[in-house]
């Protein structure tokens, strides 16, 4: 009786070790765009933005606290484009300072993504807007 409570017992511990993690896409809900500290949609995710297509524009800054220059994955789970910004709100941008991406979109390692200047995304958003 004790070897097959000790085997059960394995037996469950090995199936939590094995056992899938959700995808990326599961973490970030429908109608939301979610932005992470690290690449793979790892690290804490520092926004968490629920936005329906007819919203209109939204613009969002991301506080020097929670994600400001350390944006590094996005999931864009809504029906808008949106623009990540290299500046504070209220700040003139020029477009080296810009990165527009699609709806519906994944963005596993903003160090792939440039805009017009070649310039990477990764760990340079100090604002986001949302366009509906």
């Amino acid at each position: 009786m004790f070897r097959t409570i000790t085997a059960l017992t394995a037996a469950t511990a090995a199936a939590f070790l094995v056992a899938p993690t959700a995808g990326a896409g599961e973490s970030c809900p429908n109608d939301t765009i979610c932005m992470w500290e690290d690449s793979g949609y790892t690290g804490t995710r520092y926004i968490q933005v629920e936005l329906r297509p007819g919203d209109g524009a939204r613009i969002y800054e991301i506080d020097w606290w929670h994600g400001d220059n350390e944006i590094s994955s996005v999931i864009n789970n809504t029906g808008c484009e949106f623009t990540l910004r290299a500046t504070d709100l209220g700040v003139e941008v020029s477009g080296a300072g810009l990165w527009r991406l699609g709806a519906r979109s994944q963005y596993g390692d903003l160090n792939q993504v440039f805009n017009f200047s070649r310039a990477s995304a990764n760990d340079d958003a100090e604002s986001f807007i949302l366009w509906c």
